[in-house]
């Protein structure tokens, strides 16, 4: 079973500023995410913990947060690492 990926429109203009070769490792990444067996135990993956469902994706200096949703996987957030816990205070 192959999950759909979907972008919040936070997500989509996060990534829009981001520059090609970000962008290029970032979607790479996301589409890894299809496979069931990949949404969890990626490495790099992790639970948020204050959320139900809410996981975080380590690519470089960047973070993809993404929630699990029956078949779709919603990529709500991608941010810098340093503005994480900022972020998430927000969700």
């Amino acid at each position: 079973m192959e999950y759909n990926i979907e972008f919040s429109k936070k997500a989509y203009k996060d990534i829009k500023t981001l520059g090609k070769e970000e962008k290029r490792k970032i979607i790479e990444k996301i589409k890894e995410l299809k496979s069931v067996s990949m949404i969890i135990r990626k490495e790099g993956t992790k639970k948020l913990r204050s959320f139900k469902n809410v996981y975080r994706l380590r690519v470089g200096n960047f973070r993809v947060i993404y929630s699990v949703l029956n078949e779709i996987i919603l990529i709500i957030r991608i941010i810098d690492r340093k503005n994480l816990e900022r972020i998430i205070d927000k969700l």
